[in-house]
């Protein structure tokens, strides 16, 4: 165990692009630095895409699921103790459930205070996508809320957050960008705002370099409401699902995540079904593929339409697809359109292996909150 090693959370909501920035920051650490990192990833159920891609980008990664951090923060404790003994890492980084807020008072400082964590914790970082972000300031200022509204999730994700990080950047033009930083600083001034592009890599090394040298902010609990956060957490409908299949001839893992997801589309617009974050991963099950030889689809908001942000050329007469589905939604219906889906890509082919768990978050209970 290293004296410097430190503890380091990249929260936000569902979509921000969290996983892609983690990954981005390992690799940074380990060519720019010469550290190891260790991932702790989280979800309310087991199957996680997320766990999955780290583990093929060869990152060392424990996954929590059953609940968030704050629920499970004697397993999160057990867990970093752990990847401290099998890795040894300088650094080792928590990826909460989207849905999560209040993880400074539940997280963080129980970290500190309860368990004495033989590491530092550093800042919280919340990374946001701009077009929900911008959505939501104008919902803000005009007070379009209802008493189970999700923004108060997000709300709450902003105002503890200790940096800001908007995502995504290239979606918007240099003045839109520069209006949007300055809203978010006038509105958290607390916090370092910081506008980057973890897919392309713009930006990033400013946030990096700004979590190395600035202080540990201590930063005091926020007020929350329980009732209203457990209320907007059992508004969505959580999915995670497996599936392999095996046909009589090499399947295009492309054509079958397009295939998967177009159907999805169709069935969420004709149920009128808003979708929080959409993730399908698919796989050839051959000897030798290598670490991206895989097919990733996001979908994060209905305004916008599902992209690849990972194809490959590698054909197979196996494959393997995870699915992570949260909306907006009963689970027994996402449930239901997941079950459409696979049936579609499944046929004519033999169902190897399949898993569906779907359910709507139970009310947040922390295990501790100073």
């Amino acid at each position: 165990m290293k004296s410097e090693l430190k503890f380091l959370m990249f929260g936000g909501f569902l979509g921000a692009g969290k996983t892609t920035a983690i990954r981005k920051y390992v690799s940074w650490l380990s060519l720019s630095r010469g550290l190891r990192t260790a991932v702790i990833t989280n979800d309310q159920a087991s199957g996680l895409v997320d766990s999955e891609l780290m583990k093929e980008s060869g990152i060392a990664t424990d996954e929590i699921a059953g609940g968030c951090f704050c629920c499970k923060s004697d397993l999160l404790m057990q867990s970093a103790e752990k990847l401290i003994n099998d890795v040894d890492p300088d650094v080792i980084l928590g990826e909460p459930v989207g849905s999560c807020t209040d993880l400074i008072s539940t997280v963080s400082a129980p970290l500190e205070e309860i368990f004495q964590a033989p590491f530092v914790v550093g800042p919280l970082s919340v990374i946001v996508d701009p077009l929900r972000v911008e959505r939501f300031l104008k919902r803000d200022g005009d007070g379009v809320f209802d008493e189970s509204d999700i923004d108060y999730i997000y709300g709450k994700q902003l105002e503890e957050a200790q940096v800001i990080v908007i995502n995504k950047r290239e979606l918007l033009s240099p003045v839109r960008l520069q209006t949007l930083e300055n809203a978010l600083r006038g509105k958290y001034p607390a916090a370092a705002v910081f506008a980057v592009s973890a897919r392309k890599g713009d930006g990033l090394e400013q946030w990096w370099e700004y979590l190395e040298t600035v202080a540990v902010v201590q930063k005091r609990g926020m007020e929350m409401d329980y009732q209203r956060y457990a209320d907007a957490e059992a508004r969505m409908g959580w999915l995670n699902g497996t599936l392999r299949l095996r046909g009589t001839e090499s399947m295009d893992v492309n054509a079958h995540g397009k295939l998967f997801t177009d159907a999805l589309v169709e069935a969420f617009q004709g149920g009128n079904i808003r979708v929080a974050h959409f993730k399908l991963l698919v796989k050839p099950m051959v000897a030798g593929t290598k670490v991206d030889d895989h097919a990733v689809i996001q979908w994060v908001d209905n305004t916008t339409v599902p992209e690849f942000t990972t194809k490959t050329d590698i054909q197979s007469p196996e494959v393997s697809v995870i699915v992570n589905l949260r909306a907006e939604s009963e689970p027994e219906i996402i449930r239901a359109v997941v079950e459409q889906c696979f049936a579609l890509i499944a046929e004519g082919k033999v169902v190897v292996e399949k898993e569906l768990t779907s359910f709507a978050p139970s009310a947040p209970k922390p295990v501790h909150r100073v």
